[in-house]
């Protein structure tokens, strides 16, 4: 790109540093000119006319960063009637930059620089304060057990050292983060072999396994190699617990799929206490769904009370509650075949001569059951 092309593209950047300027948008403004003259530099020496309009926008640059300066001067007179230190010291630091830009008076600098230092006493006494705030909470937290909550109150207190480049600070708490730290992968690593040792005892070996693993993370973030070594070893033990319980459970879950099939059968025939008593045995092997069998199961005793009482003989009451308690057992969860019976019977308002027949069947299906 030559010369005359560079000058063009800065033409819109220029516009809208003028604008901006001109709407007060000082620091835009500030910004948009240093890149204008950054991109002329190169070419200013080209002809006479580059030149020119370097040092035009080079002049312009300098009004407005002597404008920003002048502004933010009238605003550390506003900051220190509200004692805003934090501010004061950031607009204290953004004038000693600009009056080294702008060519000011030595004598005028360093009556900002004397300013400056001032208020930044002020602030670095107070971080220093808000420090010691933090390392006595992180403390009281430590000691409390709460050790993720300290690490990050010590982390903060670290930040605020570098802040204000205190090197005593910053190493104290360097090192309270590095131990709190440590307390912290310990305190974690313990938990995951505590929930390992439950996982394994409920025959849950993937959860195990995942559990050391990270254990072992642990361990390798603390520098303790030894440990690593033992929770890996642990880990290729459960997998190899794991492979072996796999196989067993996957022959009885095809044991459970059999007494559920014959159990199927033998209810297709009628044959409801044959079926209904496979049905418990597969129910006893720990199947991966017990809810399936246990609806089986209350289905089965629902059919076989149909079939012994369900006839033409049978009064219109005995019929209305085996209808409510096959209504019911899809909504009444784990539940004996009585108490599901009892239920149904108490949603029927009849006459008092009825109430007896009521009764008796409750009292025959107590028997049967």
């Amino acid at each position: 790109m030559n010369a005359r092309d560079i000058l063009k593209n800065s033409e819109y950047k220029i516009e809208n540093a003028l604008e901006a300027k001109e709407n007060k948008r000082l620091n835009e403004a500030v910004v948009l000119f240093d890149e204008i003259l950054e991109e002329l530099r190169s070419i200013k020496d080209s002809d006479e006319a580059l030149s020119s309009k370097y040092d035009e926008i080079k002049s312009y640059s300098i009004q407005t960063k002597k404008e920003l300066k002048n502004d933010l001067l009238e605003k550390i007179e506003f900051l220190k009637s509200e004692n805003k230190i934090p501010l004061i010291v950031e607009h204290y630091e953004i004038i000693l930059n600009l009056s080294e830009e702008i060519g000011e008076a030595q004598t005028q600098i360093d009556e900002y620089r004397q300013n400056y230092k001032i208020y930044r006493k002020q602030l670095n006494a107070k971080i220093l304060q808000n420090i010691q705030d933090l390392i006595n909470e992180a403390n009281d937290l430590k000691n409390l057990g709460n050790f993720s909550e300290a690490k990050n109150l010590f982390e903060n207190a670290l930040n605020m050292a570098c802040e204000i480049n205190n090197e005593d600070l910053i190493w104290a708490l360097t090192e309270q983060v590095r131990l709190i730290n440590d307390i912290y992968l310990k305190e974690k690593r313990k938990k995951n072999i505590e929930l390992a040792g439950e996982a394994i005892e409920s025959e849950n070996y993937s959860l195990a396994i995942s559990l050391y693993k990270i254990a072992a993370k642990y361990s390798v973030e603390l520098g303790e190699l030894e440990p690593e070594r033992e929770f890996l070893a642990e880990v290729r033990r459960l997998e190899r617990e794991k492979e072996k319980y796999e196989k067993q459970r996957k022959k009885i879950e095809e044991k459970i799929i059999t007494l559920i099939e014959r159990a199927d059968n033998y209810r297709v025939k009628n044959s409801f206490f044959e079926a209904i008593k496979l049905y418990y045995e597969a129910l006893s092997l720990n199947p991966s769904e017990p809810q399936e069998i246990q609806n089986k199961i209350m289905d089965t005793y629902l059919e076989y009370t149909k079939n012994l009482f369900y006839n033409d003989k049978l009064p219109e009451t005995f019929r209305e509650v085996i209808s409510i308690a096959t209504e019911l057992s899809l909504t009444q969860g784990k539940i004996s075949i009585h108490d599901l019976y009892e239920r149904a019977a108490k949603r029927i308002l009849k006459p008092k001569e009825q109430i007896a027949s009521v009764i008796y069947f409750l009292h025959r299906i107590r028997i049967l059951f």
